[in-house]
Parts: structure tokens; sequence; C-alpha cells
């Protein structure tokens, strides 16, 4: 199946009368946070139903509930308590959601460390099934290996809502050498609603001897009965204290995808400034469309990409992404690491990608905050597309647990970036003490007429650090 992102700029998904989510919920000593907020209503003015689906690992429905947003704007669930396994948020509406996927949070909170992650992976609905709209062929890469004698990598994936048969799963391993090992291992038939983790250290003896002390890259081939095939992925140190997660991508070596076929035939990734004393590297992955690939910038000349997992140390700067032999394709994945001073702390990871000429302006951004981990907005201008945003207002929005009532501030663009490029936004700076949840997670929203910010917000936790891009 060819994965064409123009289908999904357009909200190509046919008829959308459910949105939905799972994720994976971990043992203790692990606290798991599932967030989200009413945008369905602030940003559609739609009114839904929402389902929650409680689900032990083996898939047994443990618990099922309805809630409702009434006198408030976001909602965090009360997980059972000694729980572990998976929870399914579903959205029902009279009208077309447009999106089938919902758009919630989960953080993951451990001793020493806090990590966050957007949805990863759903349950397709009978239409989408019916209609065809379904990728069920997992062909996932864009996980990054770091084992080593404390720290161990791991995936989950969710079966669907039918048995699914007996299978043959295919890991492919690769690291800073060039060097590959592939192993194929059986998976036993998973129940409908099944969670499954694969820890690559089971299946590849001395895995830490052959990464090097580097990070090295994963990429999987298995089936799922009725389910996207997205996994959560992760790191974990072996003692538990540690816990930091994002997400796999579509292997786009294998997956086809559409290519940018404009005048400005270049992608772009703009470094977010971090404006903490932490390393922050860019990662290209090399599950990517078989070509010959560079990047430049005002900062770095003009450099081939490694077959391998490229992680290059970027201070915030604009990538330029072009290929030699072709037409780019739309989709090439990349990341944020972000790497603590401390080296005893695990980095966080935020899988993103390139943009480019064929993405529509995006106006309207929303994401997770919590004063309590002390988090930040930061803002890039994508000035090679979308042009300066000089002079360009801002309307930042507030929503709680606690009312349904919002708080806004506008800001001018000129005035709280110090380079035109990049703005770093500390919530308790532009709102007062008594507008601000100081104990739980809130949402805020981000509206420009500018059309071509690309927006992150942060959490902290002692060292630890999480970011994730906004809805």
């Amino acid at each position: 199946m060819k994965i064409i992102q123009k289908d999904n700029y357009n909200s190509n998904f046919g008829f959308c009368l459910r949105s939905s989510s799972i994720f994976y919920i971990p043992a203790k000593p692990v606290r798991t946070s599932i967030v989200f907020s009413d945008y369905w209503k602030f940003k559609n003015n739609i009114d839904v139903f929402i389902l929650i689906n409680y689900r032990e690992i083996s898939g047994n429905l443990v618990r099922r509930e309805s809630i409702n947003f009434e006198g408030k704007n976001v909602i965090e669930l009360e997980i059972p308590e000694d729980f572990t396994g998976s929870c399914e948020i579903e959205a029902f509406a009279n009208k077309d959601l447009k999106i089938p996927y919902s758009a919630i949070m989960a953080v993951y909170e451990s001793d020493k460390s806090i990590s966050m992650v957007h949805s990863y992976s759903r349950v397709y609905s009978q239409i989408e099934l019916e209609d065809e709209k379904v990728i069920c062929d997992g062909r996932e890469g864009c996980w990054t290996l770091r084992d080593n004698k404390k720290i161990e990598s791991f995936a989950v994936l969710h079966n669907g809502s039918k048995t699914l048969s007996e299978q043959l799963i295919t890991l492919s391993i690769s690291n800073c050498k060039n060097e590959h090992k592939k192993i194929n291992f059986p998976l036993k038939s998973l129940k409908p609603y099944e969670t499954y983790l694969i820890k690559p250290n089971k299946y590849f003896k001395n895995l830490s001897d052959f990464l090097h002390g580097e990070d090295g890259s994963c990429k999987i081939k298995f089936k799922l009965s009725s389910s996207f095939t997205r996994l959560l992925v992760g790191w974990q140190t072996i003692d538990k204290k540690e816990l930091q997660v994002t997400h796999s991508n579509f292997d786009y070596s294998s997956h086809e995808t559409d290519l940018i076929d404009c005048k400005n035939n270049y992608g772009y990734m703009v470094i977010p400034n971090i404006n903490k004393e932490r390393e922050i590297y860019t990662l290209i992955y090399p599950d990517r469309s078989p070509g010959n690939y560079f990047i430049s910038s005002e900062k770095i000349a003009k450099l081939n990409i490694k077959k391998t997992l490229e992680t290059i140390k970027t201070e915030s700067q604009d990538l330029r992404f072009e290929r030699e032999d072709g037409k780019l394709p739309s989709r090439i994945v990349t990341a944020l690491k972000i790497k603590p001073i401390n080296e005893s702390i695990l980095p966080c990871e935020c899988s993103l990608g390139i943009t480019h000429n064929m993405r529509p302006k995006k106006r309207f951004h929303w994401g997770l905050i919590s004063a309590k981990f002390n988090s930040s907005i930061l803002l890039t201008a994508i000035k090679d597309i979308y042009g300066d945003p000089k002079d360009s207002n801002i309307c930042l929005k507030l929503y709680s647990q606690k009312t349904d009532q919002t708080i806004q501030r506008y800001l001018n663009w000129d005035e709280i970036s110090e380079d035109g490029r990049n703005a770093f936004i500390e919530i308790k700076s532009f709102f007062k003490k008594s507008e601000i949840d100081l104990e739980r997670y809130m949402y805020v929203s981000i509206f420009s007429h500018y059309g071509g910010f690309f927006v992150y917000t942060t959490l902290e936790k002692g060292g630890s650090f999480s970011i994730e891009h906004t809805f």
C-alpha cells in the first residue's frame, strides 16, 4: 500500500464518526497519566460521547466507562490501581470527525524521569475495514536501540478486535559500523486487543556489544488483525528508575510514499532553541526510500546522509534536505534527541519528519503542559516555506481540569523572538499563578494567521526532560 501524505493533509479517511487511540500502561513503579482536552468542541464545535476501555495484557476487558467534559476542558483518566495493560479511548459523534485518530497524550513518570508521547496506535472501525482504508501489514522502523548494561530497548504492539493467527516476525538491526543482523522468531496467536512487548536483547545475544556503545536502529515486520501498526518504542533502565518513549514510523525503504513535485524540491527541519544546558542531536533514520540524500544549513556544509542511523549534534538552525538522484520523498523520518549534561540520565527522543512546500499552512496548534513539571512552549518559524512571521500576532489559551472557561493572552512574535526564528515561552511568565493549575496537567492552544510555526511543549523532572510536538 502506498503511503500518500496528501491524503493526511486533506483528511481523506472516508466517513469518520469515531476517533480512537490506544495506550500501553506499564506496571509499577511507572505512573501513567492519560490526558486529553475537549478539542472536538473548542476546535470544531462537535460534541462527542467518550468510552474508556481498560484491558489486561491478555486483552481481557477489565472496565468500561463513559466520561464527559461537564464543567472542564481537560480530563486526566483515573487508571485502576495496580493495573497493567492497555487503555483504549473512543470518541463517537453524529458528525464527521474527519480524523480517526484522537489527539491524546500519555505521560510516563518514573522515580527519576518523565516522558510523554502522543497517540500512536488505534483499533480500526468497521467502516475503515470494509472500505479497506487500513494498514495491518506491519513494516515499522525508526526505532533507536540504546541497549547496554544499564538500559533495555523495547517496543509495544496492540492487536485489534480479531484473533491474530500465529506468525513469524522479522527483526533487523544495524549499528554505527553499518553492520546488520536479522532474526525471525515465532509469535504466538494473539487474542483480540492483546498487548505484546518485544525486547530485541531477548533475540540478539550480546546486543550491547554489537552496538559498540553507540545508538543503533531496528526495524520489524509483522501483521495485526484490525489495528494500526504503529508501535510505542522506548528505553528503560534495568533498575526501573527511568523510562523514555516515542513511537515508531513506517519503514519507507519497504512502504512506498509519494514524492515532492514542486519548484522548491527541498525538505526542511527547524531545530528549536531548547534554551537549557542540554545537548541537541538530530537523528535521521535509515528507513527511507532508497536514494542519495544530503543535508545542509547555515552552520553545516553540504553533508551526505549515511545509510545507517545518522546522528548529528545540532544547535538551533534550519536543516535543508535534498536528494541528488531524484525527487525528494514527502516523508523522511527524523527525530530530536535531547541529551542531559549528566550522562547517567536517559536522553529523550521526539519522532519527527521533514516539512515541504506541499504542506498546507497550519494556524492552530494544541498540546499538553504542566506547571508542576516546568513546561515551556517552543515555537519555530519555517521561514524557507512560509516566509518571515514578522509582526505576527499569537493567541495563547489555557484549558484546565478545573473549569470550562479559558484564559488567553495575545503575544507579538517580534517581542517574544530574539532571532526571528525561535520563541521560548514559559507559562509562568505569561499567566498569573491563580490562572494556572499548579498540580495537574493542562492544555494550551496556539493560534496565528502566519501558518508556518512548528510548535513543541516540554516537561522536566529533575534532570530528566521530555519534548513532544503539538497537535
